[in-house]
């Protein structure tokens, strides 16, 4: 990002002169969050700061106007954060010290080259954290940033931290979110955003490609001869099991942009012949079939009970007789209280999507039960379960 305003730079840490207002203002502006440990600004008061005679509102059109005259690659950065900034009431300001902020850095306007000192200031709190090592006046990544935040690395994990980015502004959100059970996030990501989405599926794939194998062989699925990997992202868990059963086959089921990316990753994998690709919206367009096996893998937890209920239906109506359903994800405990980071996920599931939540495996038996499923099971605690439509 070339940075041509300070005020987008102050836009961006969530800083600047509104934040004076914190010990300037005679009327209170802060407020104390006592969900999570964090200040927060009010920058829609419109009273003015001492000294200056200018509402609140005019330093928020000074942030704006500074997005306005800031050059981004990517080009769609701006309209995302003039975004946040025209439509956030409430900016953090504990967090942006406790969880880190997007880079900004000052751009010498002269030459349009990075500024010296701010640039070393940077690099110096890097090597401080161990990001980067620092010989004389020349900086290196150290081998954590090698091993883990170069996109060649085959252990690569900058998908991740881009995905926290792009939820920051939800989480921003956290206490309005508890306080009326609705969250901000409007739509499904992978169609309302295919970049983050992609992230998304990145993140995912590294999961798969580590888990995909093991649980392939745990599944046991000898004889089967066709599995439908229901919303089955890049391919991941359809490439890992038809590698693990020589003799399966493969349809992967998903939305067209996302296939784009499935199309790729089953050529590399050299499983054209025995993996095919159906695009469509698995609520809505027909699933095709009849097949052996039915996996469905993080599903659950993108949406609501009802959808989930018909889905489960629609999933019955594909299977061969005798044909399983595999349903993995990540269960609470009856109790709600653990798994410990399924607790956790679920407030970031309930934050980050507009219908989803995190389910107990008794409620997905349930709706496998309804649907016509037999012989219903926990095969991993609170991880997998599995149904058989009747012969």
């Amino acid at each position: 990002m070339r940075v041509a305003s300070l005020g987008a730079v102050l836009a961006l840490m969530g800083l600047g002169a509104v934040a004076t207002a914190v010990v300037a203002q005679s009327a209170p502006v802060t407020v104390r969050i006592a969900l999570v440990s964090q200040w927060t600004i009010n920058q829609h008061r419109g009273a003015a700061i001492p000294g200056r005679q200018r509402p609140m509102a005019a330093e928020l059109a000074t942030a704006l106007r500074g997005v306005e005259a800031t050059e981004f690659f990517p080009g769609w950065g701006k309209a995302r954060l003039h975004g946040m900034i025209a439509n956030r009431p409430d900016w953090t300001l504990s967090r942006q010290r406790q969880w880190g902020v997007p880079m900004p850095f000052f751009i010498r306007r002269e030459t349009g080259e990075l500024h010296p000192r701010a640039l070393e200031l940077l690099l110096n709190a890097l090597v401080a954290m161990r990001v980067l090592v620092k010989d004389g006046d020349r900086f290196a990544n150290a081998s954590v940033a090698r091993t883990h935040l170069v996109r060649t690395s085959p252990t690569y994990v900058g998908h991740l931290l881009l995905l926290h980015e792009a939820e920051w502004d939800h989480w921003g959100k956290l206490e309005e979110t508890i306080r009326t059970g609705r969250s901000p996030a409007r739509g499904h990501v992978f169609e309302t955003d295919p970049e983050l989405g992609a992230n998304v599926l990145a993140v995912l794939d590294r999961i798969g490609q580590q888990s995909g194998p093991a649980l392939a062989r745990r599944l046991e699925l000898t004889g089967a001869r066709s599995l439908l990997d229901l919303g089955g992202g890049v391919g991941t868990h359809a490439i890992a099991f038809c590698t693990v059963y020589p003799e399966l086959t493969a349809t992967v089921f998903d939305l067209p942009e996302t296939l784009t990316r499935a199309e790729q990753a089953v050529k590399e994998a050299g499983l054209e012949a025995r993996i095919a690709l159906r695009a469509g919206d698995f609520n809505r367009d027909p699933l095709g079939g009849p097949y052996d096996v039915a996996l469905m893998s993080d599903i659950l937890h993108y949406q609501g009970p009802d959808a989930n209920s018909a889905l489960l239906t629609k999933v019955y109506s594909c299977l061969a007789q005798g044909g399983r359903l595999i349903i993995k994800d990540r269960f609470l405990e009856p109790s709600g209280t653990s798994p410990a980071w399924v607790t956790a996920f679920a407030v970031h599931i309930l934050v980050n999507t507009e219908q989803g939540r995190c389910y107990t495996v008794a409620e997905a038996m349930r709706w496998m039960e309804q649907a016509g499923f037999k012989s219903v099971e926990e095969l991993e605690r609170t991880a997998v379960v599995q149904g058989v439509k009747p012969s």
